[in-house]
């Protein structure tokens, strides 16, 4: 007889994949970087740069050339059938992940497919899960197959394959090397070099031009991959951005950061792996998680009541209300100050893209603003974002802003675009609190805007 526990799950599964599609496709914004791969490689088709390519929200393509030989395929349906089976396969990696790891989870093999069923629901609801299918992203993907090879799922012979290709497409399951050598897998170490080694070779034999771009240049351009310091980027690096770390330090209170959790995390690797658990430090994680989400108050009733049924009952309910509230308090809360996850200030090497300047595009129309003023300006309202283009006068040395009380303070790059005017560019999730400040050359503030942006913000929704 079937679990019913297992088959409520999987449908949950399936009911909460089927809303988060439906709602991704209302998204005006939905799949934006699978349209960057399909645009980016339409372009390549055409004979043009794969790495010259920048979409409408200003998306490059930042995958090395490998990833544009596996991905070629989707250019040859149109664009709409590409996103219905590319939301449709994001659907089944999850389910095809939380087959080993509820494997991992379950202490006895009766309870593997009640495992299974619970991750794969608890994974849809996740938010990396959710991005992924809101962008369209190619990294579920990636983390299926580093992980399908880092638990040992694939043959023995073949192990390191799978991370070696799938590094390939993306740099990130590089790390999985140094995992196999710190478990002491140096042969699956060794196969996942020569498996990357290969495919660049084979993309270099294809794509020389790109490859070449790539390996010399276009890989080094963190940049490309967007704002480092968005509340999007929850590695050690982004949170030290957002803190306000000083530069010159950041590189350094990096490493050692870096170094720290690098070296902990494999070190406790290799203990997991001579014991013949090597799945179990994602385990832990998972395990903490959901005792934070629970709520300490609650687990702990629940915990320590007597087992009689009423009150079992009744413990499950406070560990409920207070997820509920929790899960509540947290929603209603304001983006922490300076915590703008869409924040982005634009550079001279985005000025080619169309949406970077509406206020003056070109010298004669730049010329016409400035004049007395420090800095002219104006906004544009999309439904994530809001935009500020403008003009500094020649008494404007720094330009600062601030996108929530309290928080610290972005600065805004002067550009030269044209001669005789230097103008600027940045994007933020709302202007509603945003300030923007101008120094002069001796550090003192000349001029304040906030009530001037609220209003325009206002006026624009």
């Amino acid at each position: 007889m079937r679990d019913r526990r297992v088959m409520l799950l999987w449908a949950a599964f399936a009911l909460t994949a089927t809303v988060s599609t439906v709602l991704v496709l209302q998204r005006p914004d939905h799949l934006s970087d699978l349209h960057i791969y399909y645009g980016a490689l339409t372009d390549l088709r055409a004979g043009r740069s794969l790495y010259g390519y920048v979409a409408e929200n200003g998306g490059p393509f930042t995958y090395p050339p490998f990833a544009a030989l596996v991905l070629a395929p989707v250019t040859v349906v149109p664009e709409a059938v590409v996103g219905a089976v590319w939301l449709l396969l994001t659907v089944a990696a999850v389910a095809a992940i939380a087959v080993p790891v509820g494997g991992v989870l379950a202490a006895e093999p009766t309870r593997r497919p009640l495992a299974m069923a619970a991750v794969a629901a608890v994974l849809m609801l996740s938010a990396p899960v959710q991005s992924n299918l809101r962008f369209g992203q190619v990294s579920i993907f990636i983390v299926l197959l580093a992980l399908l090879d880092g638990m040992g799922v694939v043959p023995t012979r073949w192990r390191g394959v799978l991370v070696g290709v799938a590094a390939a497409i993306k740099l990130t399951p590089l790390l999985f090397v140094a995992y196999f050598l710190a478990s002491g897998r140096y042969r699956d170490a060794a196969r996942a070099v020569a498996a990357f080694l290969a495919c660049a070779a084979v993309a270099a034999a294809v794509l020389p031009a790109e490859s070449w771009t790539y390996w010399t240049g276009t890989v080094a351009q963190t940049s490309r991959i967007g704002d480092l310091a968005s509340l999007g980027n929850q590695s050690l690096h982004g949170m030290l951005l957002r803190i306000g770390v000083d530069p010159a330090s950041l590189p350094v209170v990096w490493a050692a950061l870096a170094g720290v959790v690098c070296a902990a995390a494999l070190l406790r690797a290799r203990q997991l792996t001579v014991h013949g658990r090597p799945g179990h430090a994602d385990a832990r994680t998972l395990g903490a998680g959901a005792l934070c989400l629970a709520g300490f108050g609650g687990v702990t009733v629940a915990a320590t009541r007597p087992r009689r049924r009423t009150t079992a009952g009744r413990a499950w309910l406070r560990v409920g209300v207070a997820t509920a509230a929790t899960l509540a308090f947290f929603a209603v809360q304001p983006l922490p100050a300076g915590a703008d996850p869409t924040f982005k200030a634009y550079t001279l090497s985005d000025v080619a893209n169309p949406r970077y300047f509406f206020v003056c595009r070109g010298v004669a129309e730049c010329a016409a603003y400035g004049g007395d003023e420090p800095v002219t300006f104006g906004t544009a309202v999309e439904r994530t974002k809001v935009r500020v283009n403008g003009v500094v006068s020649a008494q404007v040395a720094r330009l600062e802003y601030y996108s929530a009380p309290g928080g610290m303070p972005r600065v805004i790059p002067l550009l030269a675009a044209y001669p005789g005017s230097r103008t600027f560019s940045f994007r933020s999730a709302t202007m509603t609190h945003g300030r923007l400040v101008a120094y002069a050359a001796n550090g003192q503030p000349i001029a304040t805007y906030d009530d001037e942006l609220a209003a325009a913000f206002r006026g624009q929704r």
